[in-house]
C-alpha cells in the first residue's frame, strides 16, 4: 500500500513493478541501482530495502526490450515505481518522469464526436469517401479505417468537421477499451511561473497556450500539428524549454461499466443493505438527531442528512425535460425533495452533449441504464409513496434522504476534462474557457462514486495531471475538508488491478472489490495490493435490486407500475455506490470529517470476511507490523460495515455530575473518580480547569489523585467507554461533612463540566476479638522447638494484646471438654498501647493458660463460647474469633452441632501438631464458609521458633486491615548491626516495625528513615510515634508522614536496624545458663515484621479440591489500592514449603482487575506452609510490598466429614471427668482412676489425641 503520510525519520522502501506494453510481468527483468542489490519479490516485482531519502537513478533492462533508466526520489516509507518495458520500435510518452510504450496500429483514427449529432456528421463524411467507420467502445467514439500513408491528411480534414471533439491515433487498443492522443498537452511549469513566461515557452516549442488550470503549476497547451505522432514530439520539444518542468500528453480513455447482468433471473431482495448494517446505521444517525427533532423533519438525519450530496459521475441519472426546459429525474425514486425540502437531484449535466440534463443516458455508453441503476444502490428515496395507495415505491439505497449529482460522462474522455469534471463535481471551480461547462456548485458533491471504470491501460501509470487533481479534490473538496472518491475496481478477474483501474488505485482515492452473498471474493472482481474496501454485489446465489431506465426494467416498484427496477445488477459496479452511499452517512453523523478522517474509520471498522483463506494474494497479512493481520488483497480492509462505521464516527462526551464519599473511616484515604463517559474515534483530552474546591468543611478535603488529566485515544469499537480523573478524600473527624466542586474541561472541544463534590466522615471500624484457646491434656505434649505447646501457646498469643489497635475490642476463652465461660475474659476495648486495660487483662488471661490433663477437645464448645462473648459485646462494628486447638475432636460439642444460625463473626483457626493428628476437615470448612481460614503449624522444630506468633500476628491483621509488608528472620550475633530494608510509601498511614525475640530487651531495636535520621525508643514517645516493649516483641508504632524525621521520600526504602546489647547479653547468657535454659552459642534468634495500616491492600486465598493427598490447591491474590484494582506493575509468587522442609515457588499469573492465579499439586500428607509475596509499584511509581501466610493440609481420609454426636463417648468423659467416682476413694480401692478412664476412653475411641 502506498505511504501517504511517512515518517520523515524513517528510511524508505522502493518497489518497482516492470510489465510489458501489455502489462504482463516481465520476470527476467534487471534492476540496477548503485549501492543495492534489490530483492525479487516474485514476476516483475522488486524491493530495494532500507533506501536512504533522496533521488537515486535506476535502470532496467530485460532481453529484446529498450533500456530503461530514470531518476526517481526516495521518500521515507513505501515508494512504488511502474516501469513498462517494450521493443525499442514502438513510440512512448512520459507519465511521471518515466517513458511509457505503447502499441498503436497506423492504419485507424480514433475519433471522438459530440453525442450522437457529431457520429451522424463523421459517418456521412466517411461514406462519401468509402471510408469504414467502427463503434466498438460506445456511439461517441468513432474508430475509422485508413490508409496509412494518408493518416495524417485525413486526420487534419476529420478535426476540421463541426461535431468532432477530438481526432488523434488510438493508445493500446484492445477489445475492452482504448485510449487515444488528443492535441493537448498537460505542463509544469516552474514554480510559481508567470503566464507571459510559460507562453513564451510554448510558443518557443510550436504550440499554443490554451488555459492554466486551477491546479498548481499546471497548464493545458494545445499542439499546432498533433496529427500523427506530433503531439509526442512537441511534448518532447516543451521539456526542452527551461520554464517547463514536466510535458505529458493528454490522453483521452474510454469507458466500460464495472457491472455483471447474469441472464437467469435472481431473488429479489435488498439484502445487500441489510449485509452491511444500513438498518443499524440509519438508526443510530436516528438516535444521534438532536433533541426535538423527529422522523422526517427537516433536520432528520435518519436515512442520510438533507445537505450531503453523492456525485454519480457515470453514463448519467435518466432525466426529462418537460415543458419550460425544466428538467426533472425521470425515475421515481429520484423525483420530489428530500427531508428539508431540496430537490432531490441537486443537478444534472451531460459532459458529452455539454447540456444541463441526462435526457439521453444511451449517448454515453451502451443502453444507458448503468448510471441509473448506480445512484439506486447508492441513494434511492426511502418511504416514499407510490402512485398506489398504500403502497411505498421499489427499494432503498444506502443514503435514502442524501441528494445526488447526476453526471453523464463523455465517452471516450481526456483526462483535462475528466480533471475538469472531478474539479466541478467537488465545488472547485477548473476555469474551463468552454463557455458551455457549468457554473461553480455551491454546494459540490461530498461523495463521488464512479463504477464507469474507464478501461485505462492507456493512463497507467498515471499521469501527473491526475494525481494532482485527486490529490486536489481530496484536499480542497468540501470547503476544504476534502472530497471522497469512490472508484471500481473492475470485473476482469485479474490481480493486474493497478495497471486496468490505475485511478481506483490511487492512494486518495478508494478502489472497491466485490464479495457475493457468501461473504467471499465475487469471482470476477479485480484484486491487487492496494484495494481499500469491499461491499456485497452479484455472483453468488442473488444480485442486487435497484433502478433502472423506465420500462426497462424486470420488476415493478409498485402494484401496477411499470417495470422499473431490476434485481440483477451486480459487479463491482454496484459494490461502490454502495460503499458511497455508507460514506455519505457518515459524513451525515459527522460532517466536519476530513477525507483521512473518513477513511481512517471506513478502514479501521470494516469487517475481516474470509479471514480464514490461505489463498497467496487473498490472504489476511500485517501490512504495519503491529501483529494484526489487518489487509488482503482480494477484500482491502474488508467489506464494509455501515453501522459500526456510522456509530463510531458519532462522537460523544457526557461527565457524570457528581462525586459523593460516602461515609468514609476517619484518617483514612478513599478515591472516588469524576466519571468521564465517551464514544466515538476522535481523541480527545479532558483537564481539570477549576479545583477540586471545598465550599463547605474542612479546606483542602478534595486533591486530586494522579494528575489534573485523562485522555482518550479514540476507539473504533462501537461501544461507550470511560475515563477517570480521581480525587482523594481522607476521613476527619467522625461527624464532618465537606462540600465542594471541580470543573473538567474537554480541550479540543472547550466544553465545560462543573461537577459537584460531597463527603461525610464516620467512625473507624471497630472489630470485637476473642481468642477461644485449646487447653485439654495434649497441651502439655512438646511442641517440637524445645518448648510444651501450653508454653509455645503463652509466648505466642501474648502478641495479641500487645500489637492490637485501641480501638480493638479484645476477650478470650478457655475450653476442652467444655468451655468454660465463668473464667472467660469479657470483651472490652484494648485502650492505649502502653497500660490499656484490655492489653492487660487478655496478657493476664493468656500468661495464666494452663493445662486440664484430664480434658477433651470440644471444638464445637469452643466456638460457641466464642460466640457467646462476642454476641455480649457492644459498641463493636464487626467481631471475629481465633480458635487454637491441637487435636481432632473427641467430644461433643461438635462443629457438626452448632448450627449456621449460631455463627456470625468471622472465624479463624490454628492448629498446633500435624494434618493427622488434628484431622482439621470440619475447622477448615467452618473458617471457609465464615469468611475465614485455617493455618497449622504441622511438626514444627527449633526453626519454627516464631511461627505460632506470626499466626496471630497474621490474623490480628486481618481483623484490624493492617498488611504485612516484610517478614524476615534470622540470628542477631553481637558486634553487628542488622538492617532490614522494607518499602514505605503514600498509601501507608502508620507503619509497625516489630521485633520478635526470646529477649527482645536484649536488643537496641532502631528505625532508620529514607533521609537517614534515626528515630530511637528515646524520641518515639509521642503521639505521633510510640515505642512498645512486652514478652517476647518490641515495636515502635509511626504515624506517616512521621513528625519527629525529616522528609520521606516514597521511593526509599526505610530500614529497621538491630543490635545486640553485648552487656546485657552476656549477663542474660550467663543467668540462662545458671538456671538451666540453655546455653545460646551462635546469638539471639529474632524475626522482624513490618505492618502497615495502608490503602494499598493484598486480599489472598487459597482453597483445595480435596483434603487428600493428590489434591490441587489452588492460590488466588488480588492487590486493590484506595478500594479499586492496582494500576501499577506488581508481580507475585507463592513460596511454598512441603511437609518435609523442601520448597519450591509458584509465579501467580495476573489477570484484568490485579487479580493473580496459580496452582499446585498437593502430592503428599502433611501440612504445606504458602507464603504468597508481592511486590511492584504504586499508581505513583513508589515501590511497595506485601506477603501473607496461608496452609493448606492433606492428609489419607481427610476428604472424610468430620466426627457428629458420640453418647457412648460422652457417657465415658461424664464418669471420668469426676463427676461419678471421687479420687480419694478410688485409691483407697486401689483403683487406678486414671488407668481405668484411659481404657475407657480407648475402647470409645476417645484417646487419639487427648488424655
Amino acid at each position: 500500500m502506498p505511504d501517504p503520510k511517512p515518517d520523515p525519520k524513517r528510511r524508505g522502501i522502493l518497489e518497482i513493478v516492470v510489465v510489458d506494453v501489455d502489462r504482463r510481468p516481465v520476470p527476467d527483468a534487471l534492476i540496477r541501482i548503485a549501492g543495492v542489490r534489490p530483492e525479487n519479490a516474485g514476476p516483475g516485482h522488486f524491493l530495494a530495502h532500507d533506501m536512504p531519502p533522496g533521488t537515486v537513478e535506476i535502470v532496467v533492462e530485460a532481453a529484446e526490450m529498450a533500456f530503461y533508466q530514470r531518476v526517481v526520489e526516495v521518500l521515507p516509507g513505501r515508494n512504488r515505481i511502474d516501469v513498462v518495458l517494450a521493443t525499442p520500435d514502438l513510440p512512448s510518452f512520459k507519465r511521471r518522469g518515466g517513458r511509457v510504450p505503447f502499441r498503436s496500429p497506423d492504419d485507424v483514427l480514433a475519433v471522438a464526436t459530440r453525442g450522437q449529432d457529431g457520429a451522424r456528421e463523421l459517418a456521412v463524411w466517411a461514406a462519401q469517401r468509402d471510408l469504414r467507420v467502427d463503434h466498438p467502445h460506445g456511439p461517441t467514439l468513432a474508430v475509422v479505417h485508413v490508409d496509412p500513408s494518408a493518416l495524417v491528411e485525413l486526420s487534419a480534414a476529420i478535426r476540421a468537421l463541426s461535431g468532432v471533439r477530438n481526432v488523434g491515433r488510438l493508445v493500446n487498443p484492445g477489445p475492452r477499451g482504448t485510449g487515444m492522443l488528443t492535441d493537448r498537452v498537460v505542463v509544469q511549469s516552474v514554480p510559481d511561473a508567470k503566464e507571459e513566461t510559460v507562453r513564451a515557452a510554448v510558443d518557443a516549442a510550436g504550440a499554443s497556450l490554451s488555459r492554466r488550470l486551477v491546479l498548481q503549476d499546471r497548464w493545458v497547451v494545445t499542439v499546432r500539428h498533433p496529427d500523427g505522432f506530433g503531439v509526442l514530439e512537441a511534448a518532447e520539444r516543451l521539456e526542452l524549454q527551461k520554464a517547463i518542468v514536466s510535458a505529458e500528453p493528454d490522453i483521452a480513455f474510454t469507458y466500460e461499466t464495472d457491472a455483471i447482468n447474469p441472464t437467469d433471473r435472481l431473488y429479489a431482495s435488498q439484502w445487500h443493505l441489510a449485509r452491511v448494517g444500513a438498518p443499524g446505521a440509519w438508526q443510530r444517525l436516528r438516535d444521534a438527531n438532536p433533541v426535538g427533532v423527529n422522523p422526517g423533519d427537516p433536520a432528520d438525519r435518519t436515512f442520510g442528512a438533507a445537505d450531503t450530496v453523492i456525485g454519480v459521475m457515470d453514463t448519467g441519472v435518466e432525466s426529462v425535460t418537460g415543458a419550460g426546459g425544466v428538467v426533472t429525474a425521470a425515475h421515481p425514486e429520484f423525483q420530489g425533495t428530500v427531508t428539508d425540502g431540496q430537490s432531490k437531484v441537486v443537478q444534472f449535466f451531460d459532459f458529452g452533449a455539454m447540456v444541463a440534463n441526462n435526457d439521453d443516458p444511451a449517448a454515453a455508453f451502451g443502453d444507458g441504464y448503468h448510471g441509473t441503476a448506480c445512484a439506486g444502490v447508492a441513494a434511492a428515496k426511502a418511504n416514499n409513496a407510490s402512485v398506489t395507495p398504500g403502497e411505498q415505491e421499489g427499494g432503498s439505497g444506502a443514503a435514502p434522504n442524501c441528494r445526488i449529482l447526476a453526471v453523464q460522462g463523455v465517452n471516450p474522455i481526456a483526462e483535462t476534462e475528466f480533471s475538469d469534471i472531478y474539479l466541478w463535481m467537488a465545488g472547485i471551480d477548473p476555469g474551463s474557457p468552454d463557455p458551455a461547462f457549468p457554473a461553480q456548485l455551491a454546494h459540490g458533491a461530498d461523495v463521488i462514486t464512479n463504477s464507469w471504470g474507464g478501461y485505462n491501460p492507456a493512463t497507467w501509470p498515471i499521469s501527473a495531471l491526475m494525481d494532482s487533481t485527486f490529490t486536489q479534490v481530496a484536499d480542497d473538496g468540501r470547503g476544504g475538508l476534502g472530497t471522497l472518491m469512490f472508484f471500481s475496481t473492475g470485473n476482469g478477474s485479474s490481480d493486474d488491478f493497478w495497471t486496468l483501474r490505475p485511478f481506483a488505485a490511487h492512494a486518495r482515492t478508494f478502489g472497491i472489490a466485490a464479495v457475493t452473498n457468501g461473504d467471499v471474493k465475487a469471482g470476477y472482481s479485480n484484486w491487487g495490493d492496494g484495494v481499500d474496501l469491499a461491499a456485497p454485489s452479484s455472483g453468488g446465489t442473488v444480485g442486487i435490486t435497484t433502478t433502472t431506465l423506465l420500462g426497462a426494467g424486470t420488476l415493478a416498484g409498485h402494484t401496477g407500475g411499470g417495470l422499473e427496477y431490476i434485481d440483477n445488477f451486480g459487479g463491482t459496479s454496484s459494490a461502490t455506490p454502495l460503499v458511497s452511499g455508507v460514506a455519505a452517512l457518515l459524513l451525515s453523523m459527522d460532517p466536519t470529517l476530513t477525507e483521512a478522517e473518513a477513511r481512517t474509520i471506513l478502514t479501521r471498522t470494516a469487517e475481516r470476511v474470509d479471514y480464514s483463506n490461505t489463498d497467496t494474494d487473498g490472504r489476511w497479512r500485517d501490512n504495519d507490523g503491529d501483529g494484526v493481520n489487518e489487509y488482503s488483497w482480494w477484500y482491502g480492509f474488508g467489506m464494509i460495515n455501515a453501522e459500526r462505521a456510522v456509530c463510531v464516527t458519532r462522537n460523544t462526551i457526557s461527565v457524570d455530575p457528581t462525586v459523593a464519599f460516602i461515609d468514609v473511616p476517619e484518617h483514612e484515604p478513599t478515591l472516588m473518580p469524576v466519571t468521564i463517559r465517551v464514544h466515538g474515534w476522535r481523541p480527545r483530552t479532558f483537564t481539570v480547569t477549576n479545583g477540586p474546591t471545598t465550599t463547605t468543611g474542612p479546606a483542602g478535603s478534595f486533591v486530586l489523585h494522579l494528575g489534573p488529566s485523562a485522555t482518550w485515544p479514540g476507539s473504533f469499537e462501537c461501544a461507550e467507554d470511560q475515563l477517570h480523573i480521581w480525587l482523594r478524600y481522607t476521613g476527619t473527624v467522625a461527624g464532618d461533612a465537606a462540600l465542594g466542586n471541580v470543573t473538567i474541561t474537554c480541550v479540543e472541544t472547550g466544553e465545560q463540566f462543573v461537577v459537584s463534590l460531597s463527603a461525610n466522615t464516620v467512625a473507624r471500624v471497630k472489630t470485637a476479638l476473642v481468642l477461644s484457646l485449646d487447653r485439654s491434656g495434649s497441651m502439655n505434649d512438646p511442641a517440637g522447638d524445645g518448648r510444651l505447646k501450653i508454653q509455645l501457646v503463652r509466648d505466642s498469643a501474648a502478641v495479641v494484646p500487645l500489637l492490637a489497635d485501641h480501638g480493638t475490642g479484645l476477650g478470650a476463652v478457655r475450653w476442652d471438654t467444655d468451655a468454660d465461660l465463668a473464667g472467660a475474659m469479657a470483651v472490652q476495648d484494648a485502650g492505649p498501647e502502653v497500660g490499656g486495660t484490655g492489653r492487660f487483662d487478655l496478657a493476664s488471661f493468656v500468661a495464666n493458660h494452663a493445662t486440664n490433663v484430664f480434658g477433651l477437645t470440644a471444638i464445637g464448645d469452643a466456638v460457641e463460647a466464642a460466640q457467646t462473648l462476642l454476641d455480649g459485646s457492644a459498641g463493636y462494628d464487626a467481631q471475629a474469633m481465633v480458635v487454637l486447638t491441637d487435636g481432632n475432636e473427641t467430644a461433643s460439642k461438635y462443629l457438626s452441632q452448632l448450627t449456621p444460625d449460631q455463627l456470625h463473626s468471622r472465624i479463624y483457626a490454628i492448629g498446633v501438631g500435624t494434618a493427622e493428628n488434628i484431622q482439621p476437615a470440619s475447622l477448615a470448612t467452618l473458617t471457609g464458609q465464615r469468611n475465614g481460614y485455617l493455618l497449622m503449624t504441622g511438626a514444627m522444630d527449633t526453626d519454627d521458633w516464631f511461627l505460632l506468633t506470626k499466626y496471630f500476628q497474621q490474623i490480628l491483621a486481618g481483623v484490624t486491615n493492617t498488611e504485612i509488608v516484610v517478614d524476615p528472620q534470622g540470628v542477631l550475633a553481637p558486634g553487628t548491626i542488622v538492617r532490614i530494608p522494607f518499602p514505605v510509601n503514600e498509601t501507608d498511614r502508620e507503619i509497625d516495625v516489630i521485633l520478635h525475640s526470646p529477649a527482645p530487651f536484649l536488643v537496641d531495636l532502631r528505625v532508620q528513615a529514607p533521609d537517614g535520621q534515626i528515630i530511637s525508643s528515646g524520641l518515639a514517645n509521642g503521639p505521633g510515634a510510640r515505642f512498645v516493649s512486652g514478652p517476647g516483641t518490641s515495636f515502635y508504632r509511626l504515624v506517616l508522614p512521621s513528625p519527629i524525621v525529616g522528609p520521606q521520600d516514597p521511593t526509599q526504602s526505610w530500614h529497621a536496624l538491630l543490635e545486640l546489647n553485648r552487656k546485657r547479653w552476656l549477663e542474660w547468657l550467663k543467668e540462662t545458663e545458671q538456671t538451666g535454659v540453655g546455653s545460646i552459642v551462635h546469638g539471639l534468634r529474632y524475626a522482624v515484621t513490618t505492618q502497615a495500616r495502608s490503602s494499598l491492600r493484598m486480599d489472598a486465598a487459597v482453597t483445595q479440591s480435596g483434603r487428600e493427598p493428590g489434591a490441587t490447591a489452588w492460590l488466588r491474590a488480588s492487590l486493590t489500592e484506595y478500594g479499586r484494582p492496582l494500576t501499577g506493575p506488581a508481580r507475585v509468587i507463592a513460596e511454598v514449603t512441603r511437609p518435609d522442609g523442601s520448597g519450591f515457588g509458584v509465579p501467580l499469573a495476573s489477570s484484568p482487575g490485579a487479580q493473580f492465579d496459580g496452582s499446585f499439586l498437593v502430592t503428599t500428607s502433611g501440612v504445606w506452609r504458602i507464603a504468597i509475596r508481592a511486590t511492584g509499584d504504586t499508581s505513583y511509581g513508589a515501590p511497595f510490598a506485601r506477603e501473607a501466610l496461608r496452609t493448606v493440609v492433606a492428609w489419607p481420609g481427610g476428604n472424610r466429614p468430620g466426627p457428629t454426636n458420640d453418647p457412648v463417648g460422652d457417657l465415658v468423659e461424664c464418669v471420668c471427668r469426676g463427676g461419678v467416682l471421687d479420687p480419694g476413694r478410688a485409691r483407697e480401692w486401689g483403683l487406678d482412676l486414671e488407668a481405668l478412664c484411659r481404657c475407657l476412653r480407648h475402647a470409645a475411641g476417645r484417646d487419639k489425641h487427648d488424655h
